[in-house]
């Protein structure tokens, strides 16, 4: 005499188990190989551009509040230190500069950053939309 045997039944949750194991290593992996970006160290409008490609803020970069304060590498600085301070910028420096500046307090950070030597001075924009 046979006796039948039963299929053993599986429950749905069986199955989705291996889905929400890939899910959580892709996205430890997407938080892993993200690039963070250093924020400013004050809040910061920066200048309007519809000719440059979008930037994220420099690792590096000079930043220039609206009343004139600069920060590099995350310390505030005086104009007369700037030119001593971003003359080893490894001949590359980007500028932050808020759109609220007054063009009087932008001329002398231009001229120390001309006595620094450095090759090339990049104004960080952001971009808008041509209309």
């Amino acid at each position: 005499m046979q006796i039948p045997v039963e299929a053993s039944k599986r429950s749905g949750d069986e199955n989705i188990v291996p889905m929400i194991n890939i899910v959580f290593l892709l996205l430890i992996f997407f938080l892993l190989s993200g690039t963070l970006s250093q924020r400013p160290p004050f809040e910061l409008d920066p200048v309007s551009t519809t000719l440059q490609p979008p930037s994220e803020a420099p690792q590096n970069g000079l930043f220039v509040s609206a009343k004139g304060d600069l920060y590099f590498r995350g310390e505030m600085i005086s104009v007369q230190a700037l030119s001593h301070a971003v003359s080893a910028a490894d001949g590359n420096l980007e500028v932050v500069v808020d759109r609220r500046l007054p063009g009087g307090l932008l001329f002398p950070i231009l001229e120390a950053l001309a006595s620094s030597g450095n090759e090339k001075v990049r104004l960080v924009t952001e971009r808008s939309i041509a209309e």
